[in-house]
């Protein structure tokens, strides 16, 4: 498998730094993401679509 476009030590480092700032209840839904955009079960256009919806 390729290279991956998304840089995952930096986005955990974002969301500590969130959590730290934000409390628990903020920081469940970064945490989902974060281990949805990890999983190999998680189709690429999926994990795009995250990343591109404002």
């Amino acid at each position: 498998m390729g290279k991956s476009i998304i840089n995952y030590s930096v986005l955990k480092g974002k969301i500590r730094a969130f959590a730290s700032l934000a409390g628990r209840a903020a920081t469940r839904p970064a945490l989902l993401l974060y281990y949805v955009l990890r999983s190999r079960e998680t189709p690429f256009k999926d994990k795009v679509t995250i990343f591109t919806i404002k």
